[in-house]
């Protein structure tokens, strides 16, 4: 068991490779979005040996010191369960903890948002829009799901009666998405102007 304190100042992590630099960082950003940003599955981030793998992290106020938020998280390997905990409560859902820790990685990995292709921008996006804007990231789910049932129901043939349910629900659900990473932009369009 670890335990750190970072001033509000910030912080510079220094060391030789191979020394935890990354680990920590994921961990920290582990309590934000609940998954890994080096794309490790959980049973992956279990220790050697190991059956489970538990953080915590506490953002405490700037007067006095005083708790805000308090994010536990936890993996069990053998049962593959999952244990969420904002301020001693369990959320319903993964997607209901999300957002509680501003935390953003930028890492080598990351210039391929702007030397990559549009799918790499968008999935950069989608993050940075879960953690900010309520009622996001489930409609980014149900656009998803709804997506996988038109491309099955074309795969398997189905009549194009059903192929055009799916589309029609399939473009509502796009143009929300739409709408949102338009406002989005145009929001902090000015900022963008500076760089």
């Amino acid at each position: 068991v670890q335990e750190l304190s970072f001033p509000e100042e910030g912080v510079a992590i220094v060391g030789q490779n191979a020394q935890g630099k990354s680990n920590l960082l994921e961990a920290i950003y582990y309590l934000e979005i609940f998954r890994s940003f080096r794309g490790s599955k959980p049973q992956n981030l279990v220790a050697f040996g190991e059956d489970v793998f538990r953080l915590e992290g506490s953002i405490e106020s700037r007067e006095g010191g005083r708790l805000a938020t308090h994010i536990a998280a936890g993996y069990e390997a053998s049962t593959r369960r999952r244990k969420i905990t904002i301020n001693g409560n369990e959320p319903e859902r993964v997607a209901d903890a999300i957002g509680h820790l501003a935390a953003v990685v930028f890492s080598p990995a990351d210039v391929r948002i702007i030397e990559g292709g549009p799918g790499a921008r968008r999935r950069y996006m989608d993050v940075i829009l879960s953690l900010n804007r309520d009622g996001y990231l489930e409609s980014l789910q149900i656009y998803k799901h709804i997506l996988s049932q038109r491309n099955s129901a074309l795969r398997s043939g189905a009549d194009m009666s059903v192929v055009r349910v799916w589309d029609d629900a399939l473009a509502k659900s796009a143009s929300k998405i739409m709408v949102e990473r338009s406002e989005w932009v145009m929001g902090h369009r000015e900022a963008f102007r500076k760089y």
